[in-house]
């Protein structure tokens, strides 16, 4: 699951967090 801060990092990230995303199996919400 992706905590609260790691879901704003996400966000500020832009295309880092669609890396993220996919790094952490696609898991938003």
């Amino acid at each position: 699951m992706i905590t609260e801060g790691e879901a704003g990092v996400m966000a500020q990230a832009g295309e880092r967090g669609e890396r993220s995303a996919r790094r952490w199996g696609t898991m938003e919400a």
